[in-house]
């Protein structure tokens, strides 16, 4: 897929969404996952695999962690995508991004 015009390009370490493959597909990640809630962690792909699980909005959790950075919610309130730092937008759901 060629990147739209107004993609951000990634800076040296991020790779662009715009890049991922469509439809997505599930890779092996070496960074731990986990994801906290109410103060215990409910979910870490160190104790076990997370695939059999539900999907993990991370607005409402305490806090959702690949490696040792937090994610950032994806920008909107409807999506659930988690943003991190080794990512190039822009993303759906931030001001402009209605129409695509």
């Amino acid at each position: 897929m060629t990147r739209p015009s107004f993609a951000v390009a990634p800076a040296p370490g991020q790779e662009s969404v715009w890049d991922f493959p469509r439809p997505p597909r599930l890779e092996p990640v070496a960074k731990r996952v986990h994801i906290v809630l109410a103060g215990e962690i409910i979910a870490d792909t160190m104790l076990a695999a997370i695939r059999d699980h539900i999907a993990f909005y991370p607005a409402p959790m305490d806090g959702c962690f690949v490696g040792d950075e937090r994610v950032t919610p994806q920008p909107g309130g409807f999506y659930g995508g988690w943003v991190t730092a080794d990512l190039a937008g822009p993303f759906k759901g931030e001001p402009g991004t209605m129409g695509w």
